[in-house]
């Protein structure tokens, strides 16, 4: 009767692990289909942003310090999954951020001359 068990638990084992990677697949996916928009693009950047994963996470508050690694990591899941997606993504995103922000500058030096 025990090793009834057992190789119940290893074909359910399978299963279960089987469902884990049609579900990681299936989120893979997801991020594939946000990363095809720009809109898509920027939302991305903007998260990575909010979660600081661009930023020291270190304050004097240990409290807020906990807080800022906390949202760092979820921002690096995050960045994960757009590696795991899309090798060059993330010099994608990079690259269109850098020509929002140059853009607005010449913008504004028109507008100041």
């Amino acid at each position: 009767m025990p090793e009834d068990n057992i190789f119940e638990f290893d074909a359910q084992n399978k299963k279960i692990t089987a469902d884990n990677k049609r579900i990681r697949q299936r989120e893979i996916d997801d991020v594939k289909e946000i990363l095809k928009t720009p809109g898509g693009r920027r939302f991305i950047w903007r998260l990575w942003s909010i979660c600081g994963i661009f930023r020291n996470p270190f304050t004097p508050n240990s409290n807020q310090a906990g807080f800022n690694a906390g949202r760092m990591s979820v921002g690096q899941e995050i960045l994960e999954d757009v590696n795991t997606a899309d090798v060059l993504a993330f010099a994608r995103i990079q690259q269109e951020y850098i020509s929002v922000l140059h853009s607005k500058k010449e913008a504004k030096e028109a507008q100041d001359a």
